[in-house]
């Protein structure tokens, strides 16, 4: 049989116990999400470093652009993406690629269309 200061000492030992494990839960928890985050972070670098060398030489052209634009599609989770070329000249944008996945309208080709003031200021600081 336990004395009263026994089970006070035992009692005692389990909450301490008890306290422990819930920190140990709530780390773990936390590692995770970190470990999710990083992963995250690491797949959208590499993503960024493969766009950057697939543009870094001459060999630029349209089905590059338009496979890129589906990958960006996939990884970002969105419905469409495009690029419209600009004149840095006079900020008159030229078409437009665009890829949507089937199923989903895809931005029109347009022909030369001037934008609107705010995005032609936006556009020539860069």
């Amino acid at each position: 049989m336990l004395s009263g200061v026994d089970s006070g000492i035992l009692a005692g030992a389990l909450l301490v116990q008890m306290g422990l494990i819930a920190g140990l839960l709530v780390e773990r928890r936390r590692r995770r999400r970190a470990s999710k985050a990083l992963d995250e972070r690491l797949r959208f670098e590499t993503l960024l470093s493969d766009l950057s060398a697939d543009f870094a030489g001459p060999d630029i052209d349209d089905r590059k652009i338009l496979a890129w634009l589906e990958r960006l599609v996939v990884f970002l989770d969105v419905d469409r993406a495009a690029l419209i070329p600009v004149s840095p000249s006079d900020s008159t944008a030229y078409g437009v690629l665009s890829y949507a996945p089937p199923g989903v309208a895809a931005c029109p080709r347009s022909s030369p269309r001037r934008n609107g003031p705010v995005t032609s200021s936006r556009f020539a600081e860069g």
